[in-house]
Formats: C-alpha cells, sequence, structure tokens
C-alpha cells in the first residue's frame, strides 16, 4: 500500500511539476451585464516557458477545461468521452477554450450581483474573476414522471409558463424537456425535487466548448517587411483646431541592426494631416512574447507591448517614444467581428483580440489598445489631458501577402520609398519646474512630383531651416528656442520657465513645410 501511495505522490509531482510552465487565465467579454444577456467565457491556457511543452490530453469536446459558475459545475452536466488527443503548446503559445452561456438555458446567472467564476484545467491550474449581472429568472429542465400524474404536472407547468419543448413517452413514464420563463430554476427544483409525482427534475444542459482556438501571442503583433496599415484618424483638439480627420499610415519599410546589435524592424507612419513621416523602430522578442522599441536617440529600448500578460497583473512599458513608466493595467482577450467593429465592412470572419489600457505613471494623459490577432493594432486612443483626444481605426491592412479591408487603400505596388525623418519628442520630465528638456530629429525634408509615368522623388539635401518655439495656452508666443539652419541629426534644448506661472503651455517645431506641436505642463 505504501508503495502504491510513493508512486501515486511521484507521478503527481512529476506532471505538476510538468504543468507549472502553463498558465490559466479565464476571461468573459463583458465586465457588466444586462438582464438575459448572453455571457462568453474564455479560458486561456498559455505555455509561459521558451520551451515546448507536450501532453496527452482527455476528452477534447467538454473535458479539457472547466469551469463553475457560482455554484453550476460544468462537469456535473457533461460526459468526457474515453478519447484523448496530444496538445502541443509552442513558446508563448496558448489555447483558447471558448463557452457561450446562455441565460435561457443554463438558468444563470442564478443570483442578483457579484458572480465568481472560475476556470479549471489539468492539475489544479485555476483562476477566477468577478462579473456582475441580474439573476435570471428561467431556464431549462428535464424531467420524468408517470404518464398517471400527467393532470397534476399540468398544472405546475401553467404555473411555471413552462414551454415544452420535447415529450417522449415510454413504459407508462414521460419525459420532458422544458422552458421555464419567470422563475429561477434553482428555486423550481428545490420546489419539486422530492416530490413524489415526478421520477427526477434537473437542468437540461449539456455542457460543450463552443470554440477551441489555437493561437501564438506574437500573431498579436505582426511584423513583415512590406506590412502595411492604413488608419481613419479623428482628432478632437480643445485649443485650436476643433475636430480634424485624416489618414494614418503605417509601413513596414525593413529592417536594421541598432548600436545593442539587436535587429529591429524599421517602421514608417506617415499623418495625411501633416504629411509628416515618422521612423519607429521595433522588434518582437519570441522568447517572452515581448515587443520592444528601440529610441535612437537614447540608444536603448523600452518595451511596447506585453502580448501575454497575466489577468489583473500590472506591468510597466513604454509606448509612442515620450510616455514613460506607462502601467498596463487590464487585458481582456474577446472574439470580435471585425465586420460589426466598422472596421471592415465586408469582412464576417471572427478574429480574438486583446485590449490594452495604459496609464503613464508621470502623466495625466492615457492611451488605449486593440490588438487583433494576425491583423495588429485595429483600434487605439490617445487622451491627452485636455489638449486633445485621437482615435485611429483600421480601414485596412495588408499584412504577409494577404489583403484585409479595402485592398485598394493598401495597394503596395504604387508605394513610394519615404525616408523622411521627422520627429518632436514629448519633453521630460513633465510636467516640470522649471526646467525641462526637449528633444526632437529632424533629417531630409522630400518633395514629390508627378509625372505622367511615375511618380519620382526629388530629395533636398541642404539644411534647413528650424523653429521651435513656446506658446501660452491662448497661442501667444512666450519664447523662440531655436531659430536657424540645422543639419540633419538629433537635437536638445533646454526650456527654462523660471519666470512663468504654473499653467499648460505648448512647443511647436517647425521645418521646412512640416509642423508639429506637443504639450506640457509647468507646474510649481
Amino acid at each position: 500500500m505504501k508503495k502504491i501511495v510513493i508512486t501515486f505522490l511521484l507521478f503527481f509531482v512529476f506532471y505538476s511539476t510538468q504543468f507549472a510552465q502553463l498558465d490559466l487565465s479565464v476571461f468573459t467579454d463583458k465586465n457588466e451585464y444586462q438582464y438575459g444577456e448572453n455571457i462568453q467565457l474564455i479560458c486561456k491556457v498559455t505555455n509561459r516557458a521558451d520551451t515546448v511543452f507536450s501532453y496527452l490530453f482527455g476528452s477534447t469536446g467538454s473535458c479539457q477545461a472547466e469551469f463553475s459558475f457560482n455554484d453550476f459545475n460544468s462537469w456535473e452536466h457533461t460526459a468526457c468521452l474515453e478519447t484523448t488527443e496530444m496538445l502541443t503548446f509552442k513558446p508563448n503559445g496558448s489555447i483558447l477554450y471558448v463557452w457561450k452561456i446562455v441565460p435561457e438555458v443554463y438558468g444563470l446567472p442564478d443570483r442578483d450581483g457579484l458572480q465568481k467564476i472560475t476556470g479549471k484545467y489539468y492539475f489544479n491550474l485555476n483562476d477566477t474573476l468577478f462579473i456582475n449581472a441580474p439573476m435570471y429568472l428561467g431556464g431549462q429542465l428535464s424531467v420524468r414522471y408517470l404518464a398517471a400524474y400527467s393532470d397534476s404536472v399540468n398544472m405546475i407547468k401553467d404555473s411555471l409558463n413552462v414551454e415544452v419543448l420535447d415529450s417522449t413517452g415510454i413504459d407508462n413514464f414521460i419525459t420532458e424537456h422544458w422552458q421555464v420563463n419567470g422563475y429561477s430554476i434553482d428555486s423550481v427544483i428545490a420546489n419539486f425535487g422530492n416530490d413524489s409525482l415526478f421520477d427526477y427534475i434537473e437542468r437540461a444542459v449539456f455542457v460543450q466548448y463552443s470554440k477551441r482556438i489555437f493561437e501564438n501571442a506574437l500573431e498579436y503583433f505582426p511584423l513583415h517587411t512590406g506590412d502595411k496599415w492604413i488608419y481613419n484618424v479623428r482628432r478632437d483638439e480643445a485649443w485650436t483646431y476643433g475636430i480634424l480627420h485624416y489618414t494614418l499610415t503605417r509601413k513596414v519599410t525593413g529592417d536594421t541592426t541598432m548600436q545593442n546589435g539587436l535587429r529591429y524592424f524599421v517602421i514608417k507612419e506617415t499623418s495625411g494631416d501633416t504629411s509628416l513621416v515618422r521612423t519607429f523602430y521595433e522588434r518582437l522578442d519570441t522568447t517572452n512574447a515581448k515587443v520592444y522599441a528601440y529610441l535612437p536617440h537614447e540608444e536603448k529600448e523600452y518595451m511596447e507591448y506585453n502580448l501575454n500578460p497575466r489577468r489583473e497583473n500590472v506591468f510597466t512599458g513604454w509606448q509612442n517614444f515620450g510616455l514613460y513608466g506607462a502601467e498596463y493595467i487590464d487585458e481582456e482577450l474577446q472574439l470580435k467581428n471585425l465586420r460589426i467593429a466598422g472596421l471592415f465592412k465586408n469582412d464576417t470572419t471572427q478574429f480574438p483580440s486583446m485590449y490594452f489600457e495604459s496609464n503613464p505613471a508621470n502623466s495625466v494623459s492615457g492611451t488605449s489598445f486593440e490588438l487583433t490577432k494576425d491583423i495588429g493594432i485595429t483600434l487605439r486612443k490617445k487622451d491627452y489631458l485636455d489638449a486633445y483626444i485621437m482615435y485611429d481605426t483600421l480601414k485596412a491592412a495588408y499584412i504577409n501577402g494577404k489583403y484585409y479591408g479595402d485592398s485598394t487603400l493598401v495597394d503596395v505596388k504604387n508605394d513610394l520609398n519615404n525616408p523622411l525623418d521627422f520627429a518632436l519628442f514629448q519633453n521630460y520630465p513633465n510636467p516640470f519646474n522649471p526646467a525641462t528638456i526637449i528633444r526632437y530629429t529632424i533629417s531630409k525634408v522630400e518633395t514629390l512630383h508627378a509625372t505622367s509615368q511615375r511618380a519620382t522623388s526629388q530629395r533636398a539635401t541642404s539644411q534647413q531651416i528650424v523653429q521651435l518655439r513656446v506658446y501660452d495656452i491662448l497661442g501667444r508666443e512666450i519664447r523662440t528656442l531655436v531659430n536657424k539652419k540645422q543639419a540633419p541629426g538629433n537635437y536638445e534644448v533646454t526650456f527654462n520657465a523660471e519666470n512663468l506661472p504654473s499653467g499648460i503651455y505648448f512647443y511647436r517645431l517647425k521645418y521646412g513645410n512640416y509642423i508639429q506641436v506637443k504639450k506640457m505642463i509647468l507646474l510649481r
């Protein structure tokens, strides 16, 4: 007997150690639900290690992942088949198990307010979340009773507003499938479960996954030379132009090795309102499923996205050349129909999407992102206090040889290589007192001349006049920091506001025909 116990413990320890490299996260499509709303529940099992994990798992249709919804346990309403399946998790790869909880079938939620949902996986892997929803009055029941009791049972059915979905009579017994309306099915079972009229009365639900999705986290941020995204931008400005609409184009033009010895993709972003082009350098780390961005003027990189955050964990990162110490505090994974979301009108395919919110530690601004599998950034919102709010909505993309949305918008055959670098960075520190540093990058000014045959580019390599000026919130010029010709390169200027009152100020960089403005806060 002792030998059997020891063998079992060794087996348990061995497989528990193996499963330690897996992580389980539980999500729902929303945090708050209205009465009778369907609840989409997702268990995401992820291999957190940089090695492959393989295991012979049980029944594919219902019993690999399980859940509890308050006191409802999915494993009590299913039948695990005697089949097995070899599952292989790539490094940072995941499997998503998705259930659609329909209140009128499940009779859930079975209480008002806070609902506790726990997802379970092999060898004590579990995760718990809470949602808010009202109790649902109704659900489906399976009942069996003697035909001789039909009159009494019919009276009960009338009192419960029962709709009989199916009825079968065998050997003097009647078996029926009921749809109860207006009553908690838990209370119905409690009131009639021990009634001698019924042979049994129980929930009529068989729990199976509505979907199983195999994925790799890096698929949420595709990067290949030639990839291209077109965004519609809405910019709501509080102090100057009102509401602006224009197009933002993002294209991967190649790759390069930076001073740290790592290789980065080169991404050009062209803003349709000013024809401004900015250059970004990004790389994917396949060992930890993180996206890093490199800042040439600082000769260092920052984490931009963690594609495998643990639910409710707080981790720091960087975003958009200036928001340092951003804390990504929320991840929701949901299945989105991009046509319904208003992105790709003719595409009815469902794509898994991750939603992030960042709250920079040193700023009152905030940014939110939606990353969609195989596509990348599909929605982005930037909120810069009371200066402006920007909404970027993806309208078309060309990724790894495949078109998404309106292919005419991303016709890569006619692209011109535009090498212009022009960037005004967020001042640091911000807020500041009394001095702050403003950095900017300038390179070649490019003018385009169209001919009847093709578009050609003529690049001006001579130095251009650079102007960097500071304005108050009323648009009055406060100080000129730079007003001279400068060669392409990286620059920084110190702005000392010792004699100025606290408040919001703006700094404006003009270079050739290109202008960029940013906000800063003097706080004494």
